[in-house]
C-alpha cells in the first residue's frame, strides 16, 4: 500500500507543483500590495464601498475593514480558499476517474488488491494534496503577510482560520470523490466537481447578501468554517458535525458505487 501511495504522489506531483504555485503567486502579491492598501485606507475604502453590495459579497469585502492587519488577512483569506476548494474538488474527482481517462483501469484492477483498497490508497494521496495546501498557505500568511503587516498578534487567528480552511478543504475532496463514483465520463466527472463547487459558493452568495436566512447555511460548505465567524466564535460544533456527516456519506457512498461499478478500459 505504501508504494502505491508513493505512486500516486509520484504521478500527480506536477499537478500539485501548479496549484501550489498558484497558491504562492497569490499569496505573495496580496502581501506585497499590503503596504500601497494601508498607505491609502481611506480611499480604497472609498472605492470598495462604492461597489454594488452584491460584488462586495462576491469578491468577500463586504463588511470587512482594512485597518488592522486581521482586516486584510481576513480579504485574503477569500482567495486562498477560492483556490483551495477548487484545487480540493480538482483532485477528488480526478483521482479515481484518471485510471479511466488514462486507459489503464484494466491493469490496475487485475491486481491482487481490492477495489476498496485502491479507493483508500487515493483518499489518502488526497488528503496528502490538500494538507499541502493548506500548510503552504498558514506557512505563506506567516512568513510573508505577517512581518509585512507587523501582525504577528494574528498568528492565533491565521492558525484557527487555516483548519477551518483544511476542514472545507477535505469535505470539497470527499464530495470530488462522490463526483467521480457518479459520473463515468473522467472529464465530466471533473466538470460535476467545479459545477458544484460554483453552485454552492452562489448558494453562499445569496445567504450572505440577503442576510436573512443564514438558518440555510447548512447548504453550503463555503459557510461552515465561515473565517470572520472562525475568528469571533471558533469553530462550530455543530457544523463541524456536519461536515463528519457529509464526509463519512460522500465516502461511503463512493465506495458502494465504485466496487460495483464496471470500469472503462
Amino acid at each position: 500500500m505504501r508504494a502505491m501511495i508513493l505512486k500516486e504522489l509520484k504521478l500527480g506531483r506536477r499537478s500539485l507543483l501548479v496549484w501550489l504555485i498558484i497558491a504562492f503567486v497569490t499569496a505573495t502579491f496580496g502581501a506585497l500590495e499590503y503596504e500601497m492598501v494601508s498607505s491609502n485606507v481611506e480611499m480604497v475604502e472609498q472605492g470598495i464601498n462604492a461597489m454594488p453590495r452584491i460584488v462586495r459579497v462576491m469578491f468577500g469585502i463586504d463588511g470587512v475593514g482594512l485597518k488592522t492587519a486581521l482586516d486584510y488577512y481576513l480579504i485574503m483569506y477569500f482567495w486562498y480558499a477560492l483556490i483551495a476548494y477548487a484545487h480540493a474538488v480538482s483532485v477528488g474527482a480526478s483521482l479515481l476517474s484518471k485510471e479511466e481517462r488514462d486507459k489503464t483501469a484494466e491493469y490496475l484492477y487485475t491486481k491482487p488488491y481490492p477495489r476498496s483498497t485502491i479507493i483508500n490508497v487515493k483518499l489518502v494521496v488526497g488528503i496528502i494534496n490538500v494538507a499541502a495546501m493548506a500548510l503552504l498557505i498558514w506557512l505563506t500568511s506567516a512568513l510573508i503577510l505577517v512581518p509585512l503587516t507587523d501582525g504577528r498578534e494574528i498568528m492565533p487567528e491565521i492558525t484557527i482560520t487555516t483548519v477551518g480552511l483544511f476542514l472545507t478543504q477535505l469535505l470539497f475532496l470527499a464530495l470530488g470523490f462522490l463526483c467521480s463514483a457518479l459520473v463515468r465520463n473522467p472529464r465530466k466527472a471533473v466538470s460535476a466537481g467545479f459545477f458544484l463547487l460554483i453552485a454552492t459558493y452562489l448558494i453562499a452568495v445569496a445567504i450572505e447578501y440577503v442576510g436573512t436566512v443564514n438558518y440555510l447555511s447548512f447548504l453550503t460548505p463555503f459557510h461552515y468554517f465561515n473565517a470572520i465567524e472562525v475568528v469571533e466564535q471558533g469553530i462550530s460544533y455543530l457544523f463541524l458535525l456536519l461536515f463528519i456527516v457529509l464526509a463519512a456519506l460522500s465516502l461511503f457512498f463512493t465506495h458502494r458505487l465504485y466496487k460495483t461499478r464496471d470500469l472503462l478500459v
